[in-house]
């Protein structure tokens, strides 16, 4: 499967569990629910924050959608925050904050073309 054809399969599923943190970006970009799980603690910097937390949080999805395995957990917990995660997944609302996001990008890319071409 060719790279492309990997960023985008996911928008045929119906939820998505992962631990890398590309993979919870194409998935978002899909508007396809994710579940991120953090197994490693060596992801996490010294305050137990990682990218996942830091990306999850952007879309308001970090507390319904993202699993600390590296504390003890109880397997129940895990598989209704699955079930959460899914019914409460907004595309919509995911959709608008990349748009925002995606804006912010370029209004910082044309800041730089400035300050380099001056």
């Amino acid at each position: 499967m060719s790279a492309f054809k990997w960023a985008g399969i996911y928008k045929y599923f119906s939820e998505v569990i992962t631990d890398r943190f590309h993979g919870a970006i194409f998935r978002l970009k899909n508007g396809t629910p994710v579940v991120s799980i953090c197994w490693n603690k060596s992801k996490k910097n010294v305050s137990g924050w990682s990218k996942m937390n830091d990306l999850l949080k952007n879309f308001n999805l970090e507390e319904s959608n993202y699993v600390d395995a590296t504390r003890e957990m109880n397997i129940n917990d895990v598989v209704s925050k699955i079930d959460n995660a899914m019914e409460g997944f907004n595309t919509q609302l995911v959709e608008e904050r990349i748009k925002h996001l995606n804006s912010q990008f370029y209004a910082f890319m044309e800041r730089i073309s400035l300050l380099i071409n001056s």
